[in-house]
């Protein structure tokens, strides 16, 4: 697709033909409604469709119809989760996918054609799912959810315009829910230590796996498919080059594989957990990939003996990045190490910087600006004889 993004606008460039039969170049920035790639892809989509229609219409000296093939909706999302999601997608986007269609978008829309879907009956979708409530809480969906099933659609009628089936995705045209800015829980370095040494007497079999999701910030799936070779001793850095979710190893999350450093203390109990069970860094006794479940119980249990609050398996990775942060250690090195395509990822951390609005304020009466990034204290220590 040959779209891409300047500035703060996407912008369509292609060939196309002339009147002549030779070949012009049409490039043209999007309005800035358009905000995302499958929007940009579908607006380049009707621009070339209307291209060829109009094209063809010189050739033959009369107009063309630009009817489009038939496609009711259940059997074209059938077709798009066979055909490119399971193809483009992660095992996990697809059982959720399939879930929203199965349970919400499918039942709505049953057999309608896609031709006849309007923006009118997608806020229609909208409003009947704000008024649903979650089956297993018994709540009403949250925002997110509901923007999640709108996002679900507006990609299965973004593919429908790419492959000719729809003119326009009517998605555009509906403004999703406003959600309130979630917050996060996390430990920070006092919280950590304590978790830490109670998980080194209480379950020190798992001490290094927790260490390691502490100190490097790994996302669960990263932490279960990673393997020995990823591991380099002598520059002290991790190679994050897969996830494993659901029976399946793919790249991580957002495709980019990155490297992490390794603090001493990470170095050292790593060294000591090396183990004969097979590639994996961390397994279950035969050697097989560990669950979410099965490391769910050791860190309840560790939490509660420690009296610490309870926070989630992934907010040990928000207690990676909100100590980075709390040390002033910038943003864009943060978001490398977590492995965010976006730097606006990264920004839901900036109250926890030293560096703030409220920190430079006093150069107005002549004191100087706030010093360079401090690493935390446990960047630079090592932990002994830790076993596990």
């Amino acid at each position: 697709m040959a779209v891409r993004k300047r500035a703060r606008r996407w912008v369509v460039d292609f060939m196309v033909l002339d009147p002549q039969g030779g070949q012009s170049r049409y490039r043209r920035s999007l309005g800035p409604d358009i905000e995302t790639r499958h929007e940009a892809e579908d607006e380049e989509a009707r621009l070339r469709s209307e291209f060829a229609i109009a094209q063809q219409a010189r050739l033959t000296g009369r107009p063309v119809s630009a009817e489009l093939p038939s496609a009711v909706f259940s059997g074209f999302a059938r077709r798009w989760l066979d055909v490119h999601v399971k193809t483009n997608c992660r095992p996990s986007q697809l059982r959720r996918y399939g879930a929203i269609c199965k349970n919400h978008l499918v039942p709505f829309f049953g057999d309608r054609q896609l031709t006849s879907i309007t923006p009118l009956d997608v806020e229609e979708f909208k409003a009947d799912n704000v008024k649903k409530r979650d089956a297993r809480t018994g709540e009403p969906l949250a925002p997110k959810t509901v923007n999640e099933h709108l996002g679900t659609l507006s990609s299965m009628l973004s593919a429908a315009v790419r492959w000719g089936c729809l003119h326009d995705n009517p998605c555009r045209k509906v403004a999703r829910l406003s959600v309130p800015e979630q917050d996060f829980t996390f430990y920070d370095a006092e919280q950590t230590a304590v978790f830490l040494e109670k998980a080194k007497t209480l379950e020190p079999e798992w001490f290094t796996f927790f260490l390691t999701a502490f100190r490097s910030g790994l996302r669960l799936g990263e932490l279960f498919g990673l393997e020995w070779g990823d591991i380099d001793f002598v520059a002290r850095r991790i190679h994050i080059q897969r996830s494993y979710h659901l029976g399946h190893a793919t790249l991580p999350k957002g495709k980019r594989k990155r490297w992490v450093p390794m603090c001493p203390s990470l170095v050292e109990a790593l060294k000591t957990h090396k183990h004969l069970k097979g590639n994996l860094v961390f397994c279950r006794p035969d050697g097989s990939h560990l669950t979410r479940d099965i490391v769910k119980h050791p860190f309840d249990r560790i939490t509660f003996a420690a009296g610490l609050h309870r926070i989630r398996l992934h907010d040990m990775r928000h207690s990676f990045a909100s100590q980075l942060v709390m040390a002033g250690v910038p943003l864009k090195f943060v978001s490398e190490m977590l492995g965010h395509t976006e730097i606006k990822m990264t920004e839901r951390y900036t109250h926890l910087t030293p560096n703030s609005v409220q920190s430079y304020i006093g150069v107005l009466d002549g004191q100087p600006a706030p010093g360079t990034a401090q690493m935390p204290p446990w960047w630079g220590e090592g932990t002994g004889s830790a076993k596990g």
